[in-house]
């Protein structure tokens, strides 16, 4: 029997940046970097203070920032404000393709399209080849059924299929 997972999906900017946070620090690996780089700007901040080494203090302070703010936040931001814009729509998962009915938007993408999949704590989260996320927040599905079938689905779509809990 072929899957049809009618889900319509809307939007809401909490959802979107708990997944998002989650996508790039724990699927895309800023956490790694975060615990490398945070550690030693802060011990030569800390040195910096109690040596009177000025320039170092702000270089290094500058530094934090660009990369929690340039980066980080960067990332975080301009994924919220794609997702403002797209509205969200209906969502239907079926065996060969994923189709978008939405309020400015109507499209089909095959499976191919998405290279990886994963599942978190309230979201499925699908990548294509420049790791965009696609977000498709679990509050959106009616009940536990469609949440179920849509991992089934993705399971046996993606062999890398992973599950964050």
């Amino acid at each position: 029997m072929e899957p049809n997972i009618e889900v319509n999906i809307a939007y809401e900017e909490s959802e979107i940046k708990k997944a998002i946070a989650f996508y790039l620090w724990h699927i895309r690996g800023i956490r790694t970097r975060a615990m490398i780089i945070y550690p030693i700007v802060t011990i030569v901040i800390v040195f910096s203070i109690v040596f009177h080494w000025f320039l170092p203090l702000f270089t290094w302070t500058f530094a934090g920032f660009m990369f929690h703010f340039g980066y980080y936040k960067k990332l975080l931001n301009g994924y919220v404000n794609v997702y403002k814009k797209r509205k969200g729509g209906l969502y239907n998962f079926g065996n060969e393709k994923v189709s978008v009915v939405g309020e400015e938007i109507q499209c089909q993408y095959a499976w191919s399209v998405f290279k990886k999949a994963y599942e978190t704590a309230s979201a499925f989260l699908l990548t294509d080849d420049n790791t965009f996320a696609y977000v498709f927040p679990k509050s959106c599905f009616q009940d536990d059924v469609s949440i179920s079938q849509l991992r089934d689905l993705l399971k046996e779509k993606f062999e890398g299929f992973k599950t964050y809990e």
